[in-house]
């Protein structure tokens, strides 16, 4: 069941698609030689990093069993900041693991809106949901239904709301996300390493994303503890208005300084709306993001439009990982925290852009958790 809910996603991808093919990648380009005795000691430092930053990843499982006969005829709410690809196939993950064990998913799009927020959690309270999920919603803005929540003795999971290992919010039981700082260190080292250390980045995040803050502060210290000559600049948009506000700035910053080769949305839902700036502008600037949808997978299997992604394993299984999580605290099972694992993609090993070759231990999760919760 969705409330308010809209996919927009594909028809804007589609765009970045068709303006993607203007901006030309060459497939067989290797890193740039570091030419400077501080590029060298740049380079040095930071490619071991980012060779393993491109191994593979082992499956993350759950701890044990779980009674599902327990959960049969519960409701989870799933209330997102926006419905966008991640989105979308996360609710979709949750649906298959929710219909296994009889559970009623109910989705919430949220469309960006902070009131819509506030409304969402309060009718999940209203409607006496088992469990809520919220995803990247900052908790401050929405403390008075979590509250609420709390005090009906309805579980509320953050996700992607921190890094891992942040303290938990007021009024939730746990942080599902990843380590957003170390991520953006890692794209940045990606980027040092692919141009010699000689980068021009711009870096583009809204500071209304606690991870995407996060993200932006990650970059900017990557670049000042590894390269002091290279350049950074961070865009801060509007995500309300995000296609003017993303192509004012990014379009802005392209004709003060010609001379940028890397652009770094924080999220790979922000590429649709670079490519088409970057042809307009005719840059030739690589894009690196993070999360790993798959219109990111394919653009960089197809050699245009987008360099590389730090790809999470298979957004189904986010979606089955979730659902083990607030399940257990429904159930009052002992949990564990989960941090969402990230591998560099990029034209080294895409191969053609299927989840087995880049995440070959989550080709049959969904085997592994059924018999796990099954006590096998």
């Amino acid at each position: 069941m969705k409330l308010r809910g809209r996919r927009v996603l594909s028809s804007l991808v589609a765009a970045g698609m068709i303006a993607a093919v203007q901006v030309p990648f060459d497939v067989a380009a290797q890193p740039v030689a570091p030419k400077t005795d501080a590029q060298k000691a740049c380079v040095a430092a930071i490619k071991d990093d980012v060779e393993k930053g491109r191994a593979d990843v082992p499956l993350i499982t759950p701890p044990g069993p779980l009674d599902l006969a327990a959960l049969k005829g519960k409701t989870i709410w799933f209330i997102p900041i926006s419905f966008n690809q991640f989105a979308s196939d996360w609710e979709a993950g949750l649906k298959e693991a929710a219909d296994i064990a009889g559970v009623k998913l109910v989705t919430f799009d949220t469309k960006g809106s902070i009131s819509a927020a506030n409304e969402a959690v309060s009718q999940a309270v209203a409607q006496k949901a088992d469990g809520i999920i919220i995803l990247a919603i900052r908790p401050s803005v929405i403390a008075g239904p979590v509250a609420e929540a709390k005090a009906a003795g309805i579980p509320v999971l953050s996700g992607f709301n921190s890094d891992s290992g942040d303290p938990v919010p007021d009024g939730m039981f746990g942080n599902f996300t990843s380590d957003f700082t170390a991520d953006a260190e890692l794209g940045v080292k990606w980027a040092l390493l692919d141009s010699g250390c000689a980068a021009d980045m711009v870096m583009v995040m809204t500071s209304s994303g606690v991870v995407w803050t996060n993200m932006s502060v990650g970059a900017e210290k990557a670049i000042k503890q590894y390269c002091a000559e290279c350049k950074i600049k961070v865009i801060d948009i509007d995500y309300g208005n995000l296609a003017s506000s993303l192509g004012g700035q990014l379009q802005a910053a392209l004709q003060l300084d010609p001379a940028i080769n890397y652009v770094f949305p924080a999220g790979d839902s922000l590429v649709p709306y670079i490519t088409p700036i970057l042809a307009t502008a005719n840059s030739q600037a690589k894009v690196l993001s993070r999360d790993g949808v798959s219109a990111s997978i394919e653009m960089i299997a197809a050699h245009s439009g987008q360099d590389m992604t730090l790809a999470m394993p298979d957004f189904k299984w986010v979606g089955w990982i979730a659902f083990d999580d607030v399940a257990r605290q429904i159930l009052k099972l002992p949990r564990k925290d989960y941090s969402i694992p990230t591998r560099i993609i990029d034209a080294s090993n895409v191969g053609k852009g299927t989840i087995k070759e880049q995440f070959p231990a989550y080709e049959n999760f969904r085997d592994v958790f059924t018999q796990t919760w099954a006590g096998k």
